[in-house]
């Protein structure tokens, strides 16, 4: 009996060391009053952005997930030094779905899952799709139209199913590709998520805000160590004191707090 309850004890053990912890996996950059003031008004040039990814790299991230619509060209001084610093780790862009959009980017079919019939409760064939340079070089391209739960882990585009960018940062994360049980669960290697029969995540008892988050100008300038990013996905965004919050099961939070917060709910709930 004893033996049995030790091994008991040594599984229970093992399962809590592998739980995923968002603050060691992950670190958020945000482009906050401070970085505004050291760096100029929004939308910040995107080779700044590219100098965050340089650094990001020079400390062996795993990977940078773009927070940032990039679907709208600016000049090839801007944007050819951002597809540049892409080439040099995996970069995940962000997308979104709006039928009004009169002329969208092409969404080019390498993002997409491969099967057809997978469930998603939001579709739509026009969208903010990054720039045909930008997504060259990208890693992956995926979709974030929610602002609350149920969190979509996946949508439809064009009629082809493609990862929401919360699958996506998840996938960077465990290096693992996703595989879909339809309606049923989102796998990454051994790990998995619960879905509702649309593939989306609606356990909110679980929410919780992420935390640590640093100014996006101390990446952009370099003013980051080895500890602060090997080995994690570096998430880069906007914390303006002007931009829009949204409402979550613990209080509003501005948009890009939010994503974190969701993310980190997910993330920590694989098992």
């Amino acid at each position: 009996m004893l033996r049995l309850a030790i091994a008991a004890v040594l599984v229970l053990a093992s399962k809590a060391t592998l739980a995923r912890e968002f603050e060691k996996d992950f670190a958020v950059y945000l482009a906050g009053e401070e970085t505004l003031a050291r760096l100029g008004p929004l939308p910040l040039p995107r080779a700044l952005i590219a100098k965050a990814i340089d650094h990001a790299a020079q400390h062996d991230a795993r990977g940078v997930v773009i927070k940032l619509f990039l679907d709208q060209a600016r000049s090839m001084e801007d944007d050819l030094p951002l597809a540049s610093s892409m080439r040099k780790l995996p970069v995940a862009l962000q997308a979104r779905i709006d039928d009004a959009e009169a002329a969208p980017n092409p969404f080019e079919a390498r993002f997409a899952l491969a099967d057809t019939s997978l469930h998603a409760a939001i579709s739509g064939t026009r969208g903010w799709i990054p720039t045909p340079v930008l997504a060259k070089e990208a890693h992956s391209i995926c979709f974030v139209d929610f602002d609350g739960f149920p969190v979509p882990l996946l949508e439809h585009y064009g009629g082809l199913p493609v990862k929401s960018l919360v699958t996506c940062a998840i996938e960077m994360a465990t290096d693992e590709k996703v595989r879909v049980s339809n309606g049923r669960a989102f796998h990454f290697g051994q790990e998995h998520l619960r879905v509702d029969d649309m593939n989306q995540f609606t356990d909110r008892k679980r929410f919780s805000e992420a935390e640590n988050f640093r100014e996006l100008a101390d990446l952009i300038e370099g003013q980051v160590s080895a500890q602060q990013i090997a080995g994690r996905v570096i998430i880069i965004g906007y914390d303006s004191s002007d931009m829009a919050t949204v409402s979550t099961p613990t209080r509003p939070l501005r948009l890009h707090r939010a994503f974190a917060a969701y993310l980190k709910t997910i993330y920590e709930d694989l098992r």
